[in-house]
């Protein structure tokens, strides 16, 4: 029953996010056996049950056999209207994941931007979407060495994540990091460690001391320290990173 396919779903979700991917799979896969014989193979709830069994391939390192559910799911998802039509940006931007993590860039911006395409058309510019497509955008052009394609997409990611939750937002501050690492690639170190310390502010407030992107931060602004020669102060970051 359809439902019961859902409920499967849902379980898998909940043992995914708790770190349990052996039976999110065997959930997401029994959620999917079902809508795959009532729904059809090429119905958008049954590639969304592949693309969630995608996810769970990309958190335990297994690209071909993600990659390979991405692809059948983006199939299903084409032509399918609104909302569901939507869901195959997700699968896109998750290929792209998995191609940066293969090294593969060029792959991955080409899907990456098939997804940035599908998010402005039907939830527009200013959606934390949209946004997220373009700070993986500029996360391919950064991997890439290529800082002056990747910087205007972040400052737009920025800018979006700011008019969306606010100034004193994770997503703000990772915007706010990542700019910061371009501007330190590029040779501007003061510049890049401003934006830094102002992302670790951010990080401090609201993920607090102990939480790993904290830690992160401090390690990034370390570094910076570091390269302009400035010994103790990357050292006390060094450490606070370590704590």
């Amino acid at each position: 029953h359809p439902d019961t396919a859902t409920t499967f779903n849902d379980i898998g979700i909940l043992q995914r996010d708790k770190g349990d991917y052996d039976n999110a799979l065997i959930y997401f896969r029994k959620g999917w056996s079902i809508r795959k014989v009532i729904l059809g193979e090429n119905h958008p709830l049954t590639a969304t049950s592949l693309s969630n069994i995608g996810v769970v391939h990309s958190y335990r390192e297994r690209y071909d056999e993600a990659l390979e559910c991405y692809q059948r799911a983006i199939l299903a998802y084409r032509g399918a209207p609104g909302e569901m039509h939507i869901n195959s940006a997700i699968a896109l931007n998750n290929t792209c994941n998995v191609y940066c993590s293969t090294g593969e860039y060029d792959k991955a911006m080409t899907h990456i931007r098939q997804a940035v395409a599908i998010w402005r058309e039907y939830l527009g510019e200013r959606h934390t979407h949209t946004a997220t497509g373009l700070l993986n955008t500029a996360n391919v052009y950064f991997y890439k060495g290529d800082y002056d394609n990747a910087l205007p997409c972040y400052e737009k990611s920025l800018s979006s994540f700011r008019e969306v939750f606010g100034e004193r937002h994770p997503n703000v501050a990772t915007c706010l990091s990542n700019i910061g690492s371009v501007y330190s690639s590029k040779g501007d170190l003061s510049k890049g460690l401003e934006y830094m310390e102002e992302a670790l502010s951010i990080r401090l407030e609201i993920l607090g001391e102990k939480h790993y992107l904290t830690a992160q931060s401090y390690q990034n602004i370390g570094l910076t320290y570091h390269y302009m020669a400035k010994y103790n102060q990357a050292l006390h970051c060094l450490k606070k990173g370590l704590a």
